[in-house]
């Protein structure tokens, strides 16, 4: 089922990233961030340390990664981390 504005949880927090750290990487991010951010739906962008997460995960490992994110992540949503 597709998501759209009407089917939202009203308390959701979406989180979501760059798909690259390139120009056309942060302009995706930024458009979906002002879409969400219209109907009510708060943002917090993920970064990764390298180009993309996949980057991330092949040269430092899951562990690595999870402990990245984590301290992106609101507290509420740190238990989604857990393997």
């Amino acid at each position: 089922k597709p998501w759209t504005p009407e089917s939202r949880d009203p308390n959701q927090l979406m989180q979501q990233s760059p798909i690259d750290r390139d120009p056309a990487g942060r302009g995706a991010a930024e458009r979906l961030s002002a879409r969400a951010t219209e109907v009510g739906i708060a943002v917090r962008l993920l970064e990764p340390r390298l180009g993309d997460f996949n980057d991330d995960l092949r040269a430092y490992g899951t562990d690595a990664l999870r402990q990245h994110l984590a301290g992106q992540i609101g507290p509420e949503d740190r238990h989604r981390l857990s393997g």
